[in-house]
């Protein structure tokens, strides 16, 4: 029973002290269906490859237009992200034409956090072909903000994006299951110790 305890309170140990620094990092692309299982996408938001004048431009990436396929939210649009993973801490991604009317909503359960603009990357004139408006952008979000949404949207056409990767601190709750998982992981072993020396 002693080295069941012992293990149990280790596994608290490492669990709690691994909190803080424990970061899961998770890059999206809409090459295949995984975006599904954490994009909602409104109807003027669509999967898409290459450009539609005056509708969506495939982003640059390193000076070369995306010939893979990407997202792009038209105007009035929305793409809402959402997955388990727990508090997001940063969002990174590949941004095509950046545009002032695009934007990015926080959320913190269904409570605004904050909403930037594409304003806030100047020249944010929507120019296809210049790099200074198609750049790989990185939002970091407090620890405090608690952010577990993200809305990805355009008043007008359109916000491009693509190549997103999601850095996310694990909730306390699934800490605790680990635990809990360790526990019970110790408590089989230990039987089974107990159960072949009975046995023999």
């Amino acid at each position: 029973m002693t080295s069941m305890i012992k293990l149990i309170a280790t596994a608290v140990l490492l669990g709690t002290s691994s909190m803080a620094a424990a970061v899961n990092t998770t890059t999206y692309t809409f090459d295949n269906n995984a975006y599904k299982s954490v994009f909602t996408l409104s109807p003027f938001a669509q999967v898409v490859s290459g450009s539609v004048k005056n509708k969506y431009a495939a982003p640059l990436i390193g000076g070369v237009a995306d010939t893979t396929k990407y997202l792009a939210v038209l105007g009035g649009g929305t793409a809402t992200f959402s997955q388990a993973m727990g508090r997001i801490t940063s969002v990174g991604y590949d941004w095509g034409s950046i545009d002032r009317f695009n934007f990015i909503k926080a959320y913190s359960g269904d409570s605004l956090v904050s909403t930037i603009y594409g304003s806030a990357f100047p020249p944010a004139t929507g120019a296809i072909g210049s790099a200074a408006t198609n750049r790989f952008v990185t939002l970091n979000y407090a620890a405090s903000s608690n952010v577990t949404k993200l809305v990805f949207g355009s008043d007008t056409n359109s916000f491009e994006l693509d190549n997103i990767s999601v850095a996310a601190v694990p909730e306390p709750a699934t800490w605790a299951m680990l635990v809990v998982g360790f526990g019970l992981v110790g408590a089989a072993k230990r039987r089974r110790t107990t159960t072949a020396a009975v046995a023999a």
